[in-house]
């Protein structure tokens, strides 16, 4: 894999549905979970290659609805069991929200705490704008921009201020 990588300068290792595969192969159940929690450990793998070799790795899974009835239980849990948990770093939950809303929910975090962000998904691609300007309504909104914001004013601007802060610091 660390060949591999150097060869052809790889900077995202990317697993599409972690599970499913495995889901599709062992089918009896818990009768066939030590072998396939065995092969599971191929994601930790990855993992290990992504820190040692500084690549980014992206990890998709599968979710189930959870049937545990006890106050403030997760309404989903992901398919694999702890293995899949134990093995990431972060866990985002993408909710669908209207056609093009998407929430992105970061639930399990080790450094930050639980948060969302709200995304669009539109004609550019993935937005933080749910309705992108027509060219026509762009130059609109350009024109109504004052002279002082003008690229050449803000550089001035900006040398002015930097002129002035050396100045208090002398």
């Amino acid at each position: 894999m660390i060949r591999t990588i150097i060869k052809h300068n790889i900077k995202l290792i990317a697993v599409d549905g972690a599970i499913g595969v495995f889901r599709y192969e062992y089918k009896e159940g818990r009768g066939e979970l030590n072998p396939r929690q065995n092969r599971l450990k191929l994601i930790h793998r990855i993992k290990k290659a992504c820190i040692y070799m500084n690549v980014a790795g992206l990890v998709t899974n599968q979710v189930m609805g959870n049937p545990d009835q006890y106050p403030g239980a997760p309404k989903v849990k992901s398919v694999g069991g702890f293995i899949i948990g134990h093995a990431v770093k972060y866990i985002i939950h993408i909710q669908k929200r209207g056609s093009t809303r998407r929430v992105a929910e970061f639930s399990k975090s080790n450094q930050d705490g639980k948060s969302e962000a709200e995304f669009y998904l539109n004609e550019a691609g993935v937005s933080d704008v749910e309705v992108l300007p027509k060219k026509k309504e762009l130059r609109e909104l350009l024109s109504e921009i004052p002279n002082s914001m003008s690229p050449a004013n803000l550089v001035e601007n900006a040398e002015q201020n930097l002129k002035d802060l050396s100045l208090l610091q002398e």
